[in-house]
């Protein structure tokens, strides 16, 4: 039970991974875009009652970070190619 949790844990800590560099390449276009110079601030928090989207960033910019697959194989070829490199 304890290395389902490990693993619960672990693939939550890749989520927030994959969500703060996802938020970040956006920033890099939507800056150049828009000349402004928006960074990422610190992960929101989405236990609030408000619900806080995935990343919180300057200027009052908020981003919330969806991931779509093809089906459940494609998001298990993901994810396990994300772990075949973290290897």
């Amino acid at each position: 039970m304890k290395k389902i949790k490990d693993n619960k844990q672990k693939r939550e800590e890749d989520k927030k991974q994959v969500e703060k560099s996802s938020c970040q390449d956006f920033l890099v276009l939507y800056n150049k875009q828009l000349n402004k110079n928006i960074k990422f601030v610190k992960f929101g928090n989405p236990d609030l009652g408000k619900g806080e989207p995935d990343c919180i960033c300057s200027d009052g910019l908020n981003i919330e970070v969806a991931t779509a697959y093809y089906d459940n194989l494609d998001a298990k070829d993901t994810w396990g190619f994300i772990d075949l490199l973290k290897n």
